[in-house]
């Protein structure tokens, strides 16, 4: 891919790229921790730096979590989520996912 990186844009390279960056490829954690949580947020602050794009991605995730019979989630209460798990952690409660809640995150789906 680095001697041709237009590889990317054929499915069979494209799709594998994607699944190593949620997987493994953002350095942080799996996003699939996050994912099953909720944490969508989170999981849009790690992928592009920020919610830029956020309403967009969010009309494919409702579509998609309808179409799996999946409830909505309300994204106005991710961050009363994400400060319930870090105090049944004792971690500080800020409502923020960084790194030592990426870790208890991790601790917990061990």
């Amino acid at each position: 891919l680095e001697s041709d990186p237009t590889l990317l844009t054929r499915p069979e390279y494209g799709t594998a790229s994607a699944v190593w960056f949620w997987t493994v490829g953002n350095g942080k954690i799996d996003l699939n921790l996050l994912a099953d949580r909720g944490w969508f947020k989170a999981i849009t602050r790690l992928i592009n730096g920020g919610l830029n794009g956020l309403s967009d991605r969010r009309q494919y995730w409702d579509r998609n979590r309808a179409l799996l019979g999946l409830a909505p989630i309300d994204l106005d209460h991710e961050g009363d989520r994400i400060k319930a798990f870090q105090r049944e952690r004792g971690l500080m409660a800020d409502g923020v996912a960084g790194p030592k809640t990426f870790a208890a995150v991790r601790a917990a789906a061990a």
